[in-house]
């Protein structure tokens, strides 16, 4: 009986590892519909405007170099979110299993864990001013706009996001989207 139950084990073990290499592999092929370089440069290029003007261009731009693919000016909403501790607002642009674009931004000074997850995750600052602190290292970093940070799978850091009138950050992910939810989940069943 003992025998059966370990040889089921075994077995549900390499299936579940055989799975996640042919998902890994397919990721690793998959055409994304964004560039996270182009997403960058379009935020950089509206940085230093007021956060409010710098995202209805970024949005407009966004709709006419990936057309279907942003939502509606109907459907795009602010909501607050908590994720490691930190609190801000954000706008999600685009979002689908491998992929999102989204709009953060926050009036207050907030900080928090930035989180472990298998995503790719860049983050662009619009206005306002971005530090972190990394691990490993004993010594923070401040960013200030047109400042971009492509955060690769697997990287940690403490974020605080200081505030100069409004600070606003556009944000593109991938891939797996659904490894960034238990973290925003966790955070906010504690607050």
């Amino acid at each position: 009986m003992k025998l059966a139950l370990c040889c089921r084990a075994v077995v549900l073990v390499i299936l579940a590892g055989l799975a996640l290499w042919l998902f890994r592999a397919w990721l690793s092929r998959k055409q994304h519909v964004f560039s996270k370089e182009e997403v960058a440069k379009l935020a950089r290029q509206y940085s230093g405007l007021n956060h409010e003007q710098a995202f209805t261009k970024i949005v407009i731009e966004l709709r006419k170099k990936y057309p279907g693919h942003i939502l509606p000016d109907e459907d795009l909403q602010w909501i607050f979110v908590n994720a490691g501790g930190w609190m801000g607002s954000m706008c999600l642009l685009h979002a689908s299993l491998t992929e999102y674009v989204l709009l953060f931004g926050t009036a207050l000074d907030t900080g928090g864990h930035s989180g472990r997850y298998w995503a790719e995750v860049s983050d662009t600052v619009v206005s306002g001013t971005f530090q972190q602190w990394k691990e490993g290292t004993t010594k923070s970093e401040m960013f200030y706009p047109a400042w971009c940070n492509f955060c690769s799978a697997q990287d940690c850091k403490e974020l605080h996001k200081v505030v100069n009138v409004a600070q606003s950050i556009m944000q593109t992910s991938r891939p797996t989207i659904d490894s960034v939810f238990p973290l925003s989940r966790q955070s906010s069943q504690h607050n």
